[in-house]
């Protein structure tokens, strides 16, 4: 079986949540959730937590932090 890869969308949605849960965790030692607020963000939320990128309280998984940072990688190379 084929290892999910993240769409641009995903992307978009993991962009704006993992800085900052990882700079909350770094400075407070506390995890936070990404909060989806428009029905496509709920989709794409729900799509990442099917592929196990994200937890079910919204906290990115360590799957979810290493495809973010290999697309990161990928980007900026």
């Amino acid at each position: 079986m084929r290892t999910p890869r993240l769409t641009a969308a995903q992307f978009k949605f993991l962009d704006a949540w993992v800085p900052t849960q990882r700079h909350w965790m770094q400075a407070s030692g506390c995890a936070i959730g990404a909060v989806a607020s428009t029905r496509r963000e709920r989709r794409t939320l729900a799509a990442l937590i099917r592929n196990g990128f994200v937890a079910e309280n919204g906290q990115a998984t360590d799957a979810g932090m290493r495809a973010y940072d290999r697309k990161v990688a990928r980007i900026s190379a």
